[in-house]
């Protein structure tokens, strides 16, 4: 898999450059707060918020807060976003 194949593959599924490295650091850390993601990808919280809304309405990605109030909200990669990411990388068929 070439960098161009990928970039080919997220253009054609409407992935912008943010929402793929949010799945990508998902797929390293299995599960990461909007915090732990800003940081991993040195952006600030409302831009990474705003790729992972996104990703979650694709249902690529969940948010577990647990049900709890003012808990602490994790994010994951859903099956179908673990899926999509293995076939940007050439690593399975497309979803």
């Amino acid at each position: 898999m070439t960098a161009e194949e990928l970039l080919t593959r997220k253009v054609k599924e409407g992935l912008t450059d943010l929402q793929t490295l949010v799945m990508l650091v998902l797929a390293r850390r299995e599960m990461a707060t909007m915090t732990d993601l800003a940081v991993d990808l040195k952006r600030a919280v409302p831009s990474v918020s705003m790729a992972a809304r996104v990703l979650e309405e694709s249902g690529l990605i969940v948010k577990d807060s647990s049900g709890q109030p003012f808990s602490l909200v994790f994010i994951y990669l859903s099956d179908d976003g673990k899926r999509m990411l293995a076939w940007l990388l050439g690593k399975g068929e497309k979803p």
